[in-house]
């Protein structure tokens, strides 16, 4: 017993030496030690602006090497002559000069320019053309063209280029944005669908001038309907009757009489454009009513003109697509003519440059709000815009 006693001692005791010792060789962590920046200066020449940027670095500066680099960076403040120091961080710590708009001569866009006589030395030619054409300068492609929308908003302030609200807006694409189309449903108080109307949904930037813009409206009406919107905390805005009236009846009509759909005994697009654009319903005693491509074209002639780029009005310009029709006979096509194949009714452009329209695809089809290009898939690209004759 007392043998027994002695072993399991012993293997307590080596046990535990085994682990103090264990303990004792067991290395130190390692301090690492504080760096401190070599570079010794004066308190004055420490207080010189962007020199704190400077002593960010860790590498081993003389105090002329120091100064050296505090005015690499000096140079990016155009406005040390007002005596305003703004905070002006670069990527060397001023190791290396990062502004490069210094030189007497510079060349904006297709300009060269002298900086310290101001007068221009060069106007150089480049093919513009060219994909792979360079303008070579430090400030290449700047102002190579006007502002296409220089004329614009004229009553907006210098802060137009963020719609006026730079907080939130930060001009993505340097485009003005547009509101964009869409179809709301009315409800009567137990839940069913009663209708529809024409509403602008807002896109992020839209104000009360863009709304102006976009439903070619006075801004006082603009303003009304956009501070109505912001009441009640919406983000779309109903089309005033006096605009979508026409359009507002197809919408209830097609969703009320659904039924009357299904067949072709109902008015098609060249009907549903020029109607629209005259302000005029296609409903009760309209709804049968049908343009052959020729009476389309006879009335278009008769009373629309042809309108430009810049020309086109929300729910009254009509869009008119040509192509090849058919003539045909027990299955045959026995002749074949350029003519009128569908027409729609123009709804605006969003901010991304898509197009939008008012269009009944087919008789037998709902009409809806269809993209330009959408239809361009299945009439060709051949259109073109229509405004009704002053």
């Amino acid at each position: 017993m007392k043998r027994i006693l002695f072993i399991a001692f012993a293997i307590i005791t080596g046990f535990t030496q085994a682990q103090v010792k264990k303990n004792q060789t067991k290395p130190k962590p390692r301090v690492e030690k504080k760096w401190v920046n070599p570079v010794k200066l004066t308190k004055e020449e420490r207080s010189r602006p962007y020199m704190d940027e400077v002593l960010k670095t860790k590498d081993s500066l003389t105090p002329e090497e120091a100064e050296r680099r505090r005015k690499n960076i000096a140079i990016g403040n155009p406005f040390a002559k007002y005596g305003v120091y703004p905070k002006i961080a670069t990527l060397s710590k001023g190791k290396y000069l990062e502004f490069h708009d210094t030189d007497s001569i510079v060349v904006i866009g297709s300009i060269r320019y002298n900086t310290k006589k101001g007068n221009i030395i060069e106007v150089r030619e480049i093919d513009l053309s060219d994909p792979d054409a360079q303008p070579i300068g430090d400030t290449h492609g700047r102002w190579m063209s006007p502002d296409p929308l220089s004329e614009e908003f004229s009553s907006w302030s210098p802060y137009h280029y963020a719609y006026n609200n730079p907080i939130n807006a930060i001009d993505p694409d340097g485009r003005e944005s547009k509101w964009i189309p869409t179809i709301e449903f009315d409800k009567n108080k137990s839940g069913e669908l009663t209708g529809g109307h024409l509403a602008l949904q807002m896109e992020k930037g839209d104000t009360a001038e863009t709304l102006a813009k976009t439903l070619n409206i006075d801004q006082k009406q603009a303003d009304k309907l956009f501070a109505g919107m912001q009441k009640s905390g919406e983000t779309s805005i109903d089309v005033p009757e006096s605009i979508a009236g026409s359009i507002n009846d197809a919408i209830t009509d097609a969703i009320v009489n659904s039924g009357d759909y299904s067949g072709k005994e109902n008015y098609n697009c060249f009907a549903c454009a020029f109607k629209t654009a005259r302000g005029e319903s296609l409903k009760e005693d309209y709804f049968n009513y049908t343009l052959s491509g020729d009476e389309f074209q006879t009335f278009l002639k008769a009373g629309f003109e042809k309108a430009g780029a810049n020309e086109k009005v929300f729910g009254k310009t009509i869009l008119a697509w040509k192509g090849d029709v058919e003539s045909k006979y027990f299955g045959m096509t026995i002749d074949k003519t350029k003519g009128f194949t569908h027409a729609a009714t123009y709804l605006g452009t969003s901010r991304n440059g898509t197009e939008y329209t008012f269009s009944k695809n087919g008789q037998g089809i709902n009409p809806k709000i269809e993209t330009t290009n959408q239809l361009r898939k299945i009439y060709g690209n051949q259109v073109g815009y229509w405004n009704k004759s002053k």
